[in-house]
């Protein structure tokens, strides 16, 4: 997205230089969501069992032809007149503009501690693990520490842990597959918290494992090796995690607000 010069970059805006980057631009206009104003527009960001979340659009109006359906890249601009904010976006052949005065983020947080999609027979125990970890990565990535308990973000790391993750036991088939990291490489953070939550499990074979798995992790024969081990042994740790992890993983908040330690609520949601 090019910027104009006399415009200050600001979180919301990096956030809406992500999205456009990535060719998204899923535009929910007035009418359109049930309780929204009738001056704003909201543009999808992170929608996921673990999040809802919209950039919005304040003081909004949209010309031009927006094409709701389009998939493809996108060109944008942003500029400024006084205090209006007009952005500009191509969708190949077609224009649109939308002016507004102000860009805020909105979230709403949900339970995702006892959700699993997956679409892949065969250790469902497992992939309901990596489910939960890949979301909980996008929201950390995309929504910030801000958005995550300490314990959210440590968990997060074990996205970088092949056993657990799309090397392993991915949550899709292969053909809608897209690589957070690269393939068969853990992170010491991720092995260390491996550590840490298989001690709390007192699974004393899987810290075996996960000790000879930190040692033979050049070899990638013998790592695809390891993982076929920490499949056998990790049953004991998932039934520690499947009881503790509802308690205290998560935080459910319905504002924008930098996250509190402590639920507000206890309502939870699950988007099928």
């Amino acid at each position: 997205m090019e910027i104009a010069e006399n415009i200050t970059w600001t979180e919301e805006l990096e956030r809406l230089d992500v999205l456009l980057s990535q060719g998204q631009f899923e535009l929910l206009l007035p009418g359109e969501r049930y309780g929204g104003g009738e001056k704003e527009i909201w543009l999808v960001y992170l929608m996921n069992d673990a999040a809802e979340s919209f950039l919005v659009f304040h003081d909004a109006e949209l010309t031009g032809t927006y094409q709701k359906e389009y998939e493809g890249e996108i060109d944008a601009a942003l500029e400024k007149d006084g205090e209006q904010y007009v952005l500009i976006v191509r969708q190949k052949e077609t224009v649109c503009t939308l002016f507004f005065s102000r860009l805020s983020l909105e979230v709403h947080l949900f339970d995702y501690g006892k959700t699993g999609h997956f679409w892949v027979d065969g250790y469902e125990y497992l992939r309901q693990i990596e489910f939960r970890i890949a979301i909980l990565r996008d929201k950390l990535e995309y929504l910030g520490e801000a958005f995550c308990t300490e314990e959210e973000m440590r968990l997060a790391s074990l996205a970088n842990f092949p056993p657990l993750n799309f090397c392993c036991y991915p949550a899709v088939p292969d053909q809608y597959l897209v690589p957070s990291c690269p393939w068969w490489e853990a992170t010491e953070e991720a092995i260390t918290e491996m550590k840490k939550l298989a001690s709390e499990a007192g699974d004393k074979v899987l810290l075996r494992y996960l000790a000879l798995y930190e040692k033979w992790q050049e070899n990638s024969s013998q790592n695809r090796l390891q993982n076929c081990c920490i499949r056998a042994a990790t049953r004991k740790s998932w039934i520690y995690w499947k009881k503790n992890w509802p308690a205290k993983h998560r935080i459910i908040r319905n504002d924008a607000s930098p996250a509190k330690k402590e639920p507000r609520s206890e309502k939870s949601r699950s988007r099928q």
